[in-house]
């Protein structure tokens, strides 16, 4: 029993580390020839005495609400906003 304990502590450390939305799936892929400037960011910029904050525009689906969630306590103050399509 304490070895599944382990190994289910060490997988849920590994996903606290590396937090990823899964995209849609795709069922082929191409190596792209585009290109792109990384743009300059400095999240210390979006801190202030009450943590950071942060604006995204993303689709609303469960398994944002489940990735939100997956963050506990650490994130608060939660405003969804319907935009227009």
């Amino acid at each position: 029993m304490s070895l599944n304990r382990d190994k289910h502590t060490k997988a849920k450390e590994e996903r606290q580390q590396h937090r990823a939305v899964a995209l849609q799936r795709d069922h082929s892929a191409k190596a792209s020839t585009l290109t792109f400037e990384r743009p300059d960011f400095d999240l210390a910029r979006y801190d202030d005495e009450d943590g950071y904050h942060i604006t995204a525009t993303v689709v609303q689906t469960l398994l944002l609400d489940r990735w939100i969630n997956s963050f506990g306590g650490q994130i608060r103050n939660i405003r969804k906003t319907a935009v227009k399509a």
